[in-house]
């Protein structure tokens, strides 16, 4: 219990000095792959399930500075761009072909493996964090692998498929607004049934939350939610955005330290 004690006194530490720093020198490129590090550290920890109450307040607090970072020092890809606008929920959802859909952890979905057969569904997916496991064979997938593997394209088309079914401007994208595929996976996205399904996972999430409090999980989690409804509402409006690369990042965050007269 005394190695557990001395653990979280690191981590604690380790956080206070981060802050520190973000006041006075800044945090860079390194601290963000660092912090990064430390959250998949906390998560193991938890799932050893001592001190969960704790380790989960470092969580968030950790995750707080991690996105600070990201926010201003890190570029935005188009690979980022599709996987943050794009559902793999809703890619998943509309694939589905089993009536067997069961929701576990804070709101990861469990559906039948649509890359192999099997009896009982293994094929969980996460939309929080944008990822797919298939307990059964193995496969993991995120949204734009999905795609590829699914609709048997490459990396590009994959690209401009997701790019044109969550309508985001891209140039030269060579897959027709009405095409079939389009067709089928916007039909889905703006159907009651998916709608229903986001409202189920997100009541799920509120009554888990009256029993214990707000996990980094299910943090992330509502965050999708509220995010897939904008991305319905954006759609049904047929409203493109533009993806424009953030090539003038700043190369550090750093906050200015408040003066009182």
């Amino acid at each position: 219990m005394q190695d557990i004690n001395n653990l979280l006194y690191y981590y604690e530490t380790n956080l206070n000095e981060y802050i520190y720093t973000m006041f006075y020198s800044g945090l860079d490129k390194s601290s963000y792959k660092e912090i990064a590090i430390i959250l998949k550290q906390l998560k193991y920890l938890k799932g050893l399930g001592i001190y969960s109450s704790e380790i989960e307040t470092l969580s968030i607090d950790f995750y707080r500075v991690y996105k600070s970072i990201e926010k201003t020092i890190m570029p935005i890809t188009l690979k980022d761009e599709i996987i943050r606008t794009g559902s793999l929920l809703h890619m998943v959802f509309t694939n589905n072909e089993c009536d067997k859909i069961k929701m576990y952890s804070d709101a990861s979905v469990m559906f039948s493996c649509q890359f192999h057969k099997e009896k009982t569904p293994s094929f969980g997916v996460t939309d929080s964090i944008g990822a797919c496991f298939c307990f059964g064979c193995g496969t993991s997938l995120n949204i734009i692998d999905y795609v590829m593997e699914y609709e048997n394209l490459s990396y590009q088309e994959a690209v401009q498929l997701l790019s044109r079914i969550y309508m985001i401007n891209i140039n030269n994208n060579m897959v027709e607004e009405n095409s079939k595929q389009v067709t089928k996976y916007r039909n889905v996205l703006l159907s009651n049934e998916f709608n229903e399904l986001l409202i189920k996972l997100n009541d799920r999430i509120i009554r888990r939350e009256k029993d214990s409090k707000e996990t980094l999980s299910s943090k992330l989690a509502k965050e999708k939610i509220s995010h897939n409804f904008e991305t319905i509402q954006r759609v049904r409006q047929q409203e493109y955005k533009d993806f424009v690369p953030d090539k003038n990042k700043q190369k550090k965050l750093r906050f200015e330290i408040p003066t009182f007269n």
